[in-house]
């Protein structure tokens, strides 16, 4: 499966559970996300949001003459998003 495929899942079933949670009122379904915690998704677990932006392991692939490698970035100061 390709990683962007599963990361739109994941982005679409975190909203299913907000609105699911929070109804269709725009305003609670925004607290309802920004309250969404540990969520287990295809591409791992995602365990915050900072300024709307998921806080997750950053998969990277690098394909070289059809030999692909992959490695996983999960230092928090690297993938959080700066506050301001």
């Amino acid at each position: 499966m390709r990683i962007c495929w599963a990361s739109s899942y994941d982005a679409f079933m975190i909203l299913v559970n907000a609105i699911g949670k929070a109804g269709t009122d725009p305003k609670a379904i925004q607290k309802a996300l920004l309250e969404t915690k540990d969520y287990n998704g295809l591409t791992g677990k995602i365990s915050r949001f900072v300024q709307g932006e998921v806080v997750k392991p950053v998969q990277i692939q690098v394909v070289k003459v059809k030999v692909p490698s992959a490695w996983v970035v999960d230092n928090p100061e690297v993938i959080t998003p700066p506050t301001k």
